[in-house]
C-alpha cells in the first residue's frame, strides 16, 4: 500500500507494478499528466518508509479511464539504493 499526496490531498493506493524508475496504479482515478506527487511506501520486511517524488506520465483512457503511470524523479535519503537492492533480490 502506498501513500500518495498531490496538491495537499492524500490518497492510499495499491500497485502491482513497481520498478526502479516508477510505478503503475491500475485502478486509480488518474491525476492529470504532469502532476507532481509524493509517494511513501514500505518494502516487505522493512520498517522505514521510502519517500519518492514523482510525476504522472501516463493516464490511459481505457477500462473506464482508470490507471496512471508515475515516474520517480528523486528519492529522499537512501530510498533509491534500498529500492534497487530490493528489486535485484527478486
Amino acid at each position: 500500500m502506498e501513500e500518495v499526496s498531490a496538491s495537499g490531498d492524500v490518497y492510499f493506493r495499491r500497485t502491482g507494478n513497481v520498478s526502479a524508475g516508477g510505478a503503475f496504479f491500475e485502478r486509480a482515478v488518474p491525476h492529470a499528466v504532469g502532476t507532481e506527487l509524493t509517494l511513501k511506501f514500505l518494502l516487505p520486511g522493512e520498517r522505514e518508509k521510502i519517500v519518492a517524488r514523482g510525476e504522472v506520465v501516463s493516464a490511459p483512457g481505457g477500462r473506464g479511464g482508470l490507471g496512471m503511470g508515475i515516474r520517480f524523479r528523486r528519492f529522499e535519503g537512501d530510498g533509491q539504493s534500498r529500492m534497487r537492492a530490493f528489486l535485484l533480490a527478486q
